[in-house]
């Protein structure tokens, strides 16, 4: 049975769904008072379990009604994108009344605390990150030790600015022509960046994911079932390649022994950056970059998992650890995890 503070929380968030011009102030302090006597790291946890199911939309923060080319507003509880969603919670633990959680969002997102859209922390790990060390401790190193990977990335903002389209600009109530002028003047203001190295320890999924080498007569059969695959006149070339695709992936995983031991080093609480070394988005966005994707760490039951807000299933949710980075075990460009914890 829910208490009578989580029952307001609860309460707050369907009414703030339901109803756009509710003040999300109240969500805020609702949850501020639900999770008082927490320590901070149980805020999290207890903060974005509450948030569980909230849907996925991207990109709906900017800097508020007063802001020059991003008019979404500063803060909002209705909707998330991965990486406003880690900040949300965090911004809500760290905070003691619904003012302080405004000043410490500010202080996560932008650079300073001071809004705008060029000091925003677009970049994890080149902003993001490195603007947050008061608050965040990277502890990837004393979790593989030796085994750690750096992932480096030039990363050129100015052709990021240059690539940006009309969408990029949410200011309301202005014509086509309006936005591309502030198109103009966005893609100007980003002439002040240079092309910087960005990098970043990550946890290599197959240290996580340890292979184990299959007996022959496992190989026999693989290969006999690949041929099978191959010489199906059914399948499509499609259909065919994304069977062979599949097939593999599974026989990767079933092959693979999972480090309890190194698992057993990440805290619960613990924000986690997907990482992808020297990510080659040129053609899309104008630069490379090396993390995709932010999440949470949370420990139940001895399990651990990974909650985040998921394009894919279009909600916050919660996997298991392995389950979800076990997709990736065959990725070309994802190739393991940063962790960083809250300094206390």
């Amino acid at each position: 049975m829910l208490s009578t503070s989580k029952k307001a929380v609860t309460l707050a968030l369907s009414i703030f769904i339901s109803s756009p011009l509710f003040a999300t102030s109240n969500i805020t302090q609702s949850l501020i008072d639900t999770t008082q006597n927490l320590t901070t790291i149980k805020k999290v946890e207890k903060i974005s379990e509450l948030l569980l199911g909230s849907p996925y939309a991207d990109g709906k923060l900017g800097e508020g009604a007063n802001g020059k080319y991003d008019r979404d507003p500063l803060y909002r509880f209705d909707q998330f994108d991965c990486t406003t969603f880690v900040e949300t919670v965090i911004a809500v633990a760290l905070s003691g009344t619904s003012d302080s959680f405004l000043n410490n969002i500010n202080n996560i997102r932008y650079k300073g605390g001071y809004v705008s859209y060029t000091t925003r922390n677009h970049f994890p790990s080149l902003d993001w990150i490195p603007n947050n060390q008061v608050l965040f401790e990277d502890i990837t190193r004393s979790i593989t030790g030796e085994i750690t990977a750096q992932a480096v990335a030039i990363i050129d903002k100015k052709a990021w600015y240059e690539a940006s389209k009309i969408n990029r600009i949410q200011s309301v109530d202005i014509d086509e022509n309006s936005k591309q002028q502030l198109l103009e003047q966005l893609k100007a203001e980003g002439n002040q960046f240079e092309p910087k190295q960005a990098s970043l320890p990550y946890i290599p999924l197959d240290t996580i994911f340890v292979k184990k080498t299959p007996t022959p007569e496992v190989l026999q059969e693989r290969a006999n079932k690949i041929k099978s695959i191959q010489t199906d006149e059914s399948l499509s070339d499609k259909a065919r390649k994304t069977k062979i695709k599949q097939f593999k992936l599974n026989n990767r995983i079933a092959d693979s022994e999972i480090n309890q031991q190194l698992l057993d080093k990440i805290p619960s609480g613990s924000i986690i950056n997907v990482v992808r070394p020297n990510w080659n988005l040129k053609r899309w966005i104008g630069t490379n970059m090396n993390v995709s994707h932010q999440g949470l760490a949370i420990r139940k039951n001895g399990t651990l998992y990974f909650r985040h807000a998921s394009s894919s299933q279009k909600a916050v949710v919660d996997i298991e650890f392995t389950q979800y980075f076990s997709k990736f075990l065959l990725s070309s460009t994802l190739k393991g995890v940063n962790v960083l914890r809250l300094r206390q």
